[in-house]
């Protein structure tokens, strides 16, 4: 058979793609083929295109009847595929379950009505208990008339990647409770063995004059004051318990004025009043953002004024925390602050937004976080 001579171009015609010097004029399909029936030109075509696909392929007609798989899907599959329904499908790979632990149907139906299905992870179970965690896409086949010919749908298995996430998830985490564990023992113990060392040094002195005791009393004091900010510090970084129905620019100044309570470093505020109210999940990660480009400024930059502003219309939400303070010069990740500056960029990155970083030595900091205000960002949507 030749694959290539009448591939079909448009509705009821064909053309000869065969070597000829003079083109021919198109002329029509046999009329014994059926409406719904796969052109072999276009089978092969498929064929060619998805042999080599790094997930799985399955291809149905109208009557949900599997008439093509890829060698991912046969790999995948429990028994031979083609020839069998869609509706079957469970038998042949596994059944889906969704993330409420509900068996669900493979979205060949959705697709058959004219749907698509796109990104959708589940969990892939078959009977032989191998349990994966599988990538789901599907969308209709439709004909040049929008008549629907089938549907097509594809998975991959993504275990592995979503183990590599897991890993790297632990690895992060470790290394943040490494940071916060050199915090505390750098500055919060530390303060309090000196304050200790100062306490009995007061106690000493008494014996000797009032004069001295109270020299100690008094660095004591400023010690225990300065563990007390510290401490509050490391809470007001690790503790998620705000109103997000208040917005990220309320919230992070009341986060400002804790961190910086007690120092001479001038805060300054620029905050849309009246803003779109986002998702409590949107406004948790810019919260979570601003919280660490405050602590940042708060322990590295010796600023003498911070600005924290937050904006918000129809288009953008803008968060940006800026000092005046050392600023630095090197690379991200080689910077003594460089795990907070890349744990912003990651989660700017899921909200799809983007991260600016404007810094130079002796010039101050500026960090900004721009968010589209989609739909979805928005609460009740």
């Amino acid at each position: 058979m030749d694959y290539w001579s009448g591939m079909r171009l448009r509705p009821g015609l064909t053309i000869d793609l065969k070597d000829r010097s003079e083109p021919e004029i198109p002329r029509p399909l046999p009329p014994s083929r059926k409406c719904g029936e796969m052109h072999p030109t276009m089978s092969a075509l498929v064929s060619m295109a998805f042999l080599q696909a790094p997930m799985a392929v399955v291809l149905c007609d109208n009557d949900s009847k599997i008439t093509l798989v890829n060698e991912y899907a046969r790999q995948m599959s429990r028994s031979q595929p083609e020839g069998h329904s869609m509706k079957s499908a469970t038998d042949i790979w596994g059944q889906i379950i969704n993330q409420d632990g509900t068996p669900e149907e493979w979205p060949t139906a959705e697709a058959l009505q004219g749907q698509v299905v796109h990104g959708r992870e589940r969990r892939l179970v078959p009977s032989t208990g191998d349990i994966r965690e599988v990538l789901f896409n599907a969308a209709p086949i439709l004909s040049s008339e929008a008549n629907n010919l089938g549907a097509m749908v594809m998975f991959a298995d993504v275990s592995n990647n979503k183990r590599r996430e897991l890993i790297r998830l632990d690895h992060a985490i470790a290394a943040e409770r490494t940071r916060i564990a050199g915090n505390i023992h750098d500055n919060v113990s530390q303060s309090l063995n000196a304050t200790i060392l100062e306490i009995r040094a007061a106690s000493k002195g008494l014996s000797q004059s009032a004069r001295v005791a109270s020299r100690h009393l008094r660095k004591t004091l400023e010690l225990a004051l300065g563990s007390l900010a510290e401490a509050r510090r490391a809470t007001s970084v690790l503790s998620d318990d705000f109103d997000a129905s208040q917005g990220p620019g309320i919230v992070l100044r009341g986060v400002a004025s804790q961190l910086f309570h007690g120092s001479t470093v001038q805060l300054i505020f620029d905050l849309t009043e009246s803003v779109p109210q986002l998702s409590p999940h949107v406004t948790r990660e810019l919260v979570r953002i601003g919280k660490e480009a405050l602590t940042n400024a708060c322990k590295h930059a010796n600023a003498s004024k911070v600005l924290t502003s937050f904006s918000c219309d129809a288009n953008n939400a803008v968060l940006k925390i800026a000092d005046d303070g050392i600023g630095f010069a090197r690379c991200i990740r080689t910077t003594p602050n460089g795990f907070g500056l890349i744990s912003m960029q990651a989660r700017t990155e899921r909200l799809r937004g983007r991260l600016d970083i404007s810094s130079s030595p002796g010039r101050g900091t500026a960090i900004t976080v721009t968010l589209p205000v989609s739909t979805s960002c928005r609460v009740g949507e």
